[in-house]
């Protein structure tokens, strides 16, 4: 089992995978948790009515409610997409890498072992980070294609959770924000 790395330790696949899967429950939970308190509901149809708005922009329809409600509050370029996003290739790249740099430098005080351990992690973010922007912009851009549903899916999966329809003001509310976004940038 050892030799699989998968025998529980610091040093070995499993124990940072599993890290990883229970890093990923805390979050769902979480957000599974929190969508229930009426103030945090109300932000997700916020975050609805920001998609809906995105997606009648992206096609070209009226910056109306009216223009807005038929669209899906499911993005696949969401945020929340990328939060979860970062937290799957985080799984993979931490599993593999961090084994694989303490089995060229490992420190013997356990204190140190950890520190080097998080070090490594925090240094890691950055790619990590870059890995999972290009997976979320690639597969929103190329939606069509079956693989990239297929990698939409967690994250449009996530924003069952934390979007919720949007009334008409909410609509109203990212409308004008979205115009606001668009001219600053339009100004430069």
């Amino acid at each position: 089992l050892k030799a699989l790395g998968l025998s529980g330790g610091v040093e070995d696949l499993s124990f940072h995978a599993w890290d990883g899967l229970f890093k990923m429950l805390v979050f769902i939970s979480y957000i599974a948790a929190i969508s229930f308190l009426p103030d945090i509901r109300r932000v997700f149809q916020y975050h609805g009515a920001e998609h809906k708005v995105i997606w009648a922009h992206e096609k070209g329809q009226p910056l109306t409610p009216a223009g807005a409600k038929p669209f899906s509050r499911l993005h696949p370029r969401c945020g929340t997409a990328f939060v979860l996003f970062v937290l799957a290739v985080s799984i993979a790249i931490y599993a593999v890498l961090v084994p694989a740099l303490l089995s060229v430098f490992s420190p013997e005080s356990t204190v140190l072992k950890h520190a080097y351990i998080v070090g490594l992690k925090l240094m890691l973010m950055i790619p990590v980070s870059a890995v999972a922007y290009e997976i979320i912009k690639y597969a929103g851009k190329h939606y069509e294609k079956p693989l990239c549903r297929v990698l939409s899916g967690p994250g449009l999966f996530m924003q069952l959770l934390t979007t919720h329809e949007p009334d008409e003001k909410q609509l109203e509310v990212a409308i004008a924000a979205l115009k606001g976004a668009t001219q600053k940038a339009q100004e430069g």
